[in-house]
């Protein structure tokens, strides 16, 4: 036996010993991008357990990697969510996953996990499918069975519209098998784009109200789930150099780059261009720009009910189309499409 092998077959057993202790009745363990997100639908999900009454009593656990453990810890002693924070696969998360009521993700949980009968899981996903998956995505086909295996453990499948249901129902070959209850409902993450209230009062807490706020939210170029983060960088930093000369003092370009990249990229060069504020929630800040640029990131699909413009910047399409498929060509989508920061600008 190889030592992957030797290794899954360790965690599956830590799993499986603590199966045998009672659950938690009062435990919700949120997971989001495996460990590797602090954003999206369950830090909404999160807001909505510490702020409706109706939950007080109840331990929440936010799943973490290794690498975002302080980033993290930062994050939620911002917002004073009194979180647990876990690190993915450690002993301590395989108890949690395990004796927890209530299980949360946007994603999948390890290929160990077996939901106990009493157990309650939901599973959101992470956004509206551009780009194909399962079946339709055999390029990529390594985590099909373990993300069909999540979905017919859920009690609820999450999915903010029927083109998504349909698409996870035929790629993910749940048809006829899927026993759960499907909810169709608006993510979670999207009650932040539409409360304009609050996104004003920011906006002027942090002393934007006379600027022009752009946001630039492109996914990431990959295989599986390795970005190419070394590659993006460097035509981005080509990108923005140009850009940066042509913006205007009243416009600030935001950029957030996926987490599979990372927020590392240093923007201390540029005058007019920023990451998004590290210590807000993606979709806290996307609320206060005035415009979105991506490129084939899910992000315009909720983006859209702001009725706000959106601009796709494509630099790398006909690269992009060759490596991964669309459900339907991107030009169909009702967005002006660019692939240069000249036509950008325009």
């Amino acid at each position: 036996m190889g030592i992957k092998k030797v290794l899954k077959k360790l965690k599956a057993n830590a799993y499986q010993k603590y199966c045998k202790l009672p659950l938690d009745e009062k435990c919700i363990l949120l997971e989001a991008g495996q460990g590797k997100n602090l954003n999206g639908n369950m830090l909404a999900m999160a807001r909505e357990l510490f702020e409706n009454k109706a939950y007080v009593g109840y331990k929440v656990v936010y799943v973490v990697t290794e690498e975002n453990l302080e980033e993290a810890k930062v994050r939620f002693a911002f917002y004073q969510y009194p979180l647990i924070l876990t690190i993915r696969n450690s002993d301590e998360y395989k108890k949690y996953l395990a004796c927890a009521k209530y299980l949360m993700t946007d994603n999948s949980f390890p290929p160990y996990f077996l939901k106990r009968e009493q157990q309650v899981y939901m599973n959101t996903w992470h956004g509206t499918p551009l780009k194909t998956l399962g079946i339709s995505d055999l390029k990529n086909a390594a985590s099909l069975a373990n993300i069909q295996k999540n979905y017919l453990m859920c009690d609820y499948a999450l999915f903010p519209n029927t083109f998504t249901k349909d698409v996870f129902m035929k790629d993910y070959m749940l048809e006829n098998l899927y026993k759960g209850e499907i909810v169709l409902a608006d993510y979670p993450r999207n009650m932040a784009l539409l409360d304009q209230e609050k996104s004003d009062a920011l906006r002027s807490k942090l002393g934007l109200s006379d600027k022009k706020l752009i946001a630039y939210m492109p996914t990431w170029r990959g295989l599986g789930r390795s970005a190419n983060g070394a590659s993006q960088k460097e035509i981005l930093e080509g990108i923005f150099k140009k850009l940066d000369a042509q913006l205007s003092d009243e416009e600030i370009f935001y950029v957030n780059l996926h987490f599979l990249i990372g927020n590392t990229m240093d923007f201390s060069n540029y005058q007019h261009i920023k990451p998004f504020p590290s210590e807000y929630e993606t979709y806290d800040f996307l609320a206060l720009c005035d415009m979105l640029v991506t490129d084939y990131s899910s992000v315009f699909f909720d983006f859209a009910i702001t009725k706000k413009k959106i601009v796709l910047f494509t630099y790398d399409l006909e690269e992009y189309m060759r490596d991964r498929g669309t459900y339907f060509p991107i030009e169909n989508l009702p967005f002006p499409m660019v692939c240069s920061v000249d036509e950008l600008m325009k």
